[in-house]
């Protein structure tokens, strides 16, 4: 579709306002007008949409607002170089090393909060994996059926990394979306290392242990600025 260039111009009158102004607040309804929804109608600000959604909205109009501007190839990659970070989907085996990897783009690292405690026991969940054995072992390129384990780390950090909480999940029953209001504890820092493709790979020996410590360089493997974004309030 057409740029959404409106919704460029409303983001930086926004963010000039809140940076500039002496007000307390500012007036979003402008802004609400010419953010668009899948459909091309503006969105309604009663109804409480995933946050992840809603973000992956804005950054798609943000993008094509950006590029219909004119500018370089550079300054078109704007969102991708300060939030994109690299997904290695990996098969390993612990006779045979890394079987198969595959890198996929993501702006948001997305978190499960249902039976957990913290940001911490998500993230480690999340990079433990799926074991393939049994009758669904892993086919090598020789034919052969291997035992591996199927698992999703981090294979670069962005400058800015956001976690999304999943507070939503579908209810069957009810046949509709169910917010979760579980007690999830966040840490100020976030050492992403044990979740990266170095710290899980065989040379580096065992992932070192989930914890909260002083983020590294940003965008390294070491650690990086975390923004959570949740689900609602």
């Amino acid at each position: 579709g057409e740029p959404n260039r409106p919704l460029l111009r409303q983001l930086q009158l926004l963010f000039g306002n809140l940076h500039e102004s002496q007000r307390k607040y500012y007036d979003m309804r402008e802004f609400c007008n010419s953010f668009r929804d899948f459909e091309g109608a503006p969105i309604n600000p009663a109804i409480q949409m995933d946050v992840d959604e809603f973000l992956s909205t804005l950054f798609d109009q943000l993008e094509g607002a950006i590029k219909g501007t004119g500018v370089g190839e550079v300054e078109a990659q704007l969102l991708q170089r300060y939030f994109g970070g690299l997904y290695a989907n990996q098969i390993t085996s612990n006779t045979r090393g890394k079987l198969a990897e595959r890198l996929e783009t993501f702006y948001t690292v997305s978190v499960d909060v249902k039976g957990k405690r913290s940001v911490l026991d998500g993230l480690a969940q999340a990079c433990e994996g799926e074991v393939l054995d049994g009758d669904n072992k892993y086919k090598c390129d020789s034919g052969e059926y291997v035992e591996a384990v199927k698992r999703t780390c981090v294979d670069r950090l962005p400058p800015v990394l956001i976690l999304h909480l999943k507070r939503f999940e579908f209810d069957f029953e009810a046949m509709k979306k169910v917010k979760l209001h579980d007690n999830f504890e966040f840490p100020q820092t976030i050492n992403m290392r044990p979740y990266t493709v170095d710290a899980l790979s065989p040379a580096s020996g065992a992932p070192a242990a989930p914890q909260a410590g002083g983020a590294g360089s940003a965008g390294g493997v070491g650690g990086a600025p975390a923004g959570a974004s949740a689900d609602g309030p």
